[in-house]
């Protein structure tokens, strides 16, 4: 009974999503597409929403569609859409993820699918109600990089951060994401992670 399934982590939508977005060359079968200039990713935009509690054990549909393609000045935007629904066919959740591929060139003006909210929400300018300081342990991106699937060299390998141009590996987006949604469930939400409904966010800097 879906009643006495356990609830998931909202966070556990962005690992559902990765299976989709983290192998273009496998499903998206785009000709001609650079796939080599995904390796200069990193998160630069977070939006999702939820449209019910996600179930332990499901089984979800995703779709996604290539939402935006556009100059930034530290290189270009990628913005992918992603719609979740469950086995008769009712929305689950809903994401739209942009990634800063770094010292990549967008020629010309690029490009935005009609129907596309590029912007977050805006709220007021007060300051913030409470403060938290979270401690990223050491092995940290390792542990996110295998409980989640979400693997990617550029949070795990010194090597690999530095041949894309970081002095280090960084934490993954998705995993900040979900350690501030958890603290926010637990102070905010009663610890009950289903009373999270939205979610964004632009990631200003990267997590050593």
């Amino acid at each position: 009974d879906e009643v006495d399934t356990p609830p998931a982590p909202p966070l556990v939508a962005v690992a559902l999503s990765w299976q989709l977005v983290g192998d273009f060359a496998t499903h998206w079968g785009l000709r001609d597409f650079p796939y080599e200039v995904l390796t200069r990713l990193v998160h630069y935009r977070e939006s999702l929403i939820w449209h019910r509690v996600l179930r332990q054990g499901e089984r979800l549909r995703l779709v996604g569609r290539i939402d935006a393609i556009l100059p930034h000045r530290a290189g270009t935007l990628f913005t992918v859409g992603i719609a979740a629904t469950d086995t008769t066919g009712q929305p689950a959740f809903t994401e739209e993820t942009t990634a800063l591929l770094r010292g990549v060139s967008c020629k010309g003006e690029g490009r935005v699918l009609p129907g596309t909210n590029l912007t977050l929400p805006q709220t007021p300018q007060i300051p913030p109600r409470w403060e938290h300081p979270a401690r990223i342990d050491a092995l940290a991106a390792h542990v996110y990089d295998g409980c989640t699937n979400i693997s990617f060299p550029i949070h795990t390998s010194r090597r690999f951060a530095r041949h894309v141009g970081l002095s280090a590996p960084v934490y993954h987006g998705t995993a900040t994401l979900a350690r501030a949604c958890g603290i926010i469930v637990d102070r905010e939400c009663g610890g009950e992670p289903g009373r999270v409904r939205g979610l964004g966010a632009r990631f200003t800097s990267v997590v050593p």
